[in-house]
């Protein structure tokens, strides 16, 4: 899954209609840490059910720190970085840093069952204040390169 900004509850609900559950879930994505993006209400769930956390490695202390500080929940959170990682077996995840805020937040390259496709959401227009681009690393791939031979599938509002 990628984001949880909406509780559990309600995100059961709406699973449901699509024949699967919250209890399905193995592993979350975060894209950053706006609270319409990551729902502190799943730090129990995330604990008990054992859900692997994926968040960018620049904010892992306070995703703890919004999951209430438990161990049980700090020791699901996996960082990631510049470099692909594998939320579950066969899929790959490339992120991609993106103008937001302050902090950034990642979109993601997703390859995996011979397929490619691309995630970005809350898009925010550089202004000439924003330091989110000269803080990336020099690792970071460029977007461009990123996420060519992605085919466009939706486009969703930001703000």
């Amino acid at each position: 899954m990628i984001d949880c900004g909406i509780g559990p509850r309600t995100a059961a609900g709406r699973m449901k209609g699509l024949g699967i559950g919250v209890g399905d879930v193995s592993a979350i994505c975060l894209t950053h840490l706006d609270s319409d993006h990551f729902n502190p209400a799943w730090a129990r769930r995330i604990a008990q059910q054992g859900i692997a956390l994926f968040c960018h490695q620049d904010r892992t202390d306070e995703l703890s720190r919004l999951g209430g500080g438990a161990a049980e929940f700090a020791r699901l959170i996996r960082p990631f970085n510049a470099h692909p990682f594998s939320p579950v077996e066969g899929v790959h995840f490339t992120a991609i840093r993106l103008d937001h805020d302050e902090h950034g937040s990642h979109g993601f390259r997703i390859d995996g069952f011979g397929a490619r496709i691309g995630y970005a959401t809350d898009l925010a227009a550089q202004t000439a204040n924003s330091s989110v681009n000269s803080a990336a690393p020099a690792s970071w791939p460029s977007k461009a390169i990123t996420i060519r031979k992605c085919k466009p599938t939706a486009i969703g509002p930001g703000f």
